[in-house]
């Protein structure tokens, strides 16, 4: 079978029939903005593997970008690679294997790192799935993103924690549904906040019904602070300098120096460079949930961080920064 042609807008033969069901659940125009989508995942992390999977097998086409080498601890997160793997390119190792999933869904591999990928490569895409980046890049793509129309996911896992950060623009409507045989809301706007906005919130006003800021998002964004002061994620030996890091970032955001301890900043340093099999199964499974929901502008979106806690297997979703009252 030959791959769609992610420029027309009808549905073939083939489509109609191998994705009958998905039409039956969301109807034949959703069915067509999503064969007629691209997505690029830009850092083919473990979570990014799960939901290209899905998305892929929905008929959604997949750019990979991935600039890094394969290692052996990929193999634990990433089921697109083998051994044999270890050493090559990332993405075009997985283009293959993931292409097999599904004729219909073009798939290619990208091996230019995000420093050299100019920014109209970035606006050919529907979405943008981002991983394994740093602050200011994900700034920079958001920027890109948002003058473009470009919907953009920024995912992270790191250890028994991972966090899903949405920016789906500033004219994006949805619609949902209003109960059995009674079809669907007239569409409803949602505004979202650039990347610079959501991670520029003081963490002390981002209180919520579950009480003060998830100790998830802190960490996570101590972590991204950690990589743009050293150009790496923390290591098991950064305790020391985590923790001041930390009780810097704590100050600025108006918390208390001792609401992340030093041997949670321990705990994260020994994650901070680890996926974990399930976490990403979780994290993906959410990722691919919020891309088929804005592309098929069906279901209310997460607005705007979903964290993943996995010592509890709690899932949380906050708005940042949080709404004017």
């Amino acid at each position: 079978m030959a791959a769609a042609d992610p420029s027309s807008d009808a549905l073939n033969d083939q489509e109609s029939e191998l994705y009958d069901r998905q039409i039956r659940l969301w109807g034949v125009q959703a069915q067509k903005r999503m064969s007629s989508s691209k997505v690029l995942y830009a850092g083919f992390t473990g979570v990014c593997a799960e939901a290209a999977k899905n998305l892929v097998l929905a008929g959604i086409h997949a750019t990979i970008q991935d600039h890094r080498a394969a290692t052996y601890a990929d193999l634990g997160t990433n089921f697109f690679l083998t051994a044999e793997d270890v050493g090559k390119n990332r993405a075009a190792s997985c283009q293959a294997r993931l292409q097999q999933l599904n004729n219909l869904a073009k798939v290619d591999a990208e091996e230019r790192s995000l420093e050299e990928l100019e920014d109209a490569y970035f606006k050919q895409f529907t979405c943008i799935c981002l991983s394994g980046a740093p602050l200011h890049q994900q700034k920079r793509i958001d920027g890109i993103c948002r003058s473009a129309g470009v919907f953009l996911y920024v995912v992270e896992s790191f250890g028994f924690y991972g966090y899903l950060m949405l920016d789906l623009g500033q004219g994006f409507s949805y619609r949902k549904e209003l109960g059995e045989n009674k079809g669907l809301s007239d569409p409803i706007p949602v505004a979202f906040p650039s990347i610079e906005e959501a991670v520029g919130a003081p963490w002390s006003t981002l209180k919520n019904r579950w009480g003060p800021v998830s100790k998830v998002y802190a960490l996570a964004q101590l972590m991204l602070e950690f990589e743009e002061k050293h150009g790496r994620r923390p290591g098991a030996s950064d305790g020391d300098t985590m923790t001041s890091v930390a009780q810097q970032c704590l100050k600025r955001n108006g918390l208390p120096t001792d609401f992340i301890a030093s041997d949670e900043t321990a705990v994260l340093c020994a994650q901070a460079q680890v996926e974990i099999n399930p976490v990403c199964a979780v994290l993906g499974g959410i990722l691919g949930q919020e891309v088929i929901k804005a592309l098929s502008q069906k279901g209310t979106p997460a607005h705007n961080v979903f964290l993943f806690d996995g010592t509890t297997s709690e899932g949380k979703v906050m708005l940042t920064p949080p709404a004017a009252k």
